[in-house]
Order: C-alpha cells, then structure tokens, then sequence
C-alpha cells in the first residue's frame, strides 16, 4: 500500500476515529467513484491525433474534435478510434 495523507476538520475527524477501517472506506468510496466514470465513459467517443498520438475523449457528444495541443499544430478534424 501507498500512504496519500489527508486533512479533516473536527467533525470529520470526530467521525473517522468512530470507524473501524476508515482506510479501508476511504478506498473504497475511491473505487465507486472509479467505476461509475468507467462506465459513463463507455458511451463516450474517443478520438486520437494522427500528429501528436494525444486521445481526447468526447464527453459532451459534439461529434468532431480537433487536437487542442498548442504545439502540434494539426488542424484537420480528429477521426474517432475504437
């Protein structure tokens, strides 16, 4: 295990003594969060540039992306990949 620290105010501290395994809640809730946004991303297109090899993900479904790295420099529309 890696240690990540983490401050709590009075009253979450008050509560986090009370539990049990609050590290073992903490990561927990971390991996919920991780597999809802795993799942709400398998509706999103991906796209990759074919210059800088850099994915953006479509989250809002315009349905075209250009690459927004400053330094490529490419301009045509992104094609989605798989």
């Amino acid at each position: 295990m890696r240690h990540k620290m983490i401050n709590l105010c009075p009253t979450t501290f008050e509560i986090a003594s009370k539990m049990k395994n609050f590290s073992s809640w903490v990561r927990s809730e971390l991996l919920k969060i991780h597999a809802e946004q795993q799942e709400k991303e398998k509706n999103y297109t991906r796209y990759r540039c074919p210059a800088c090899w850099k994915v953006y993900v479509d989250r809002h479904n315009f349905g075209n992306m250009s690459c927004m790295n400053k330094d490529c420099g490419y301009t045509h529309e992104l094609e989605p990949i798989e």
